[in-house]
């Protein structure tokens, strides 16, 4: 029992570290194009395969082809987490030590978008002035793992909601 609960572990973990290096490789890869989405985009869907395959993999290999939607869906919130936590402690790396101007381009990008809008220049400073002193390599990367546990527990119960298989125990128990 104790070597099965080791195997889910392992299981879970190596699937957070891969759902996690293709986070870093859309957010490294967005940092390149700043205010275009579709890394965000990618960025989820990166998160809902690596959890989706997970689940299954988990299922098909470790659980004899069955899983409930509870074990399916704290499996899945497992992976978005260690996979959220790679991605955070790059974020709080990259942004502290390898590129500390990208947090500035990224707050002067935030700055021109909203120069397009109407807003009135005096509101658009203030606004400038108290993000400028609140956000922090270390905010951004505690962000990042709040953010995307968040959006992969949502995407966990979708997945769960598809791929649960309980098994009839009452065939187990007559040997069927």
């Amino acid at each position: 029992m104790e070597n099965d609960s080791l195997q889910r572990i392992k299981h879970i973990m190596n699937w957070g570290a891969i759902s996690g290096l293709a986070l870093i490789v859309t957010s490294a890869l967005g940092t390149f194009m700043p205010g275009n989405n579709i890394f965000q985009l990618l960025s989820w869907l990166a998160l809902g395969a690596g959890i989706y395959t997970g689940i299954q993999k988990q299922r098909d290999q470790l659980q004899n082809g069955f899983i409930s939607f509870s074990d399916a869906a704290f499996s899945g919130l497992q992976i978005a987490f260690f996979a959220s936590v790679l991605l955070g402690f790059f974020m709080y790396v990259y942004l502290k030590y390898i590129d500390a101007s990208a947090l500035d381009k990224m707050l002067n990008v935030q700055e021109q978008l909203l120069l397009q809008k109407d807003i009135p220049t005096a509101d658009i400073k203030t606004n400038m002035d108290v993000m400028r002193k609140v956000i922090s390599p270390e905010l951004l990367g505690i962000g990042a793992i709040l953010a995307f546990t968040f959006i992969g527990g949502i995407m966990s119960l979708l997945v769960a909601a598809l791929i649960k298989k309980d098994s009839n125990s009452f065939d187990d128990f007559v040997g069927k």
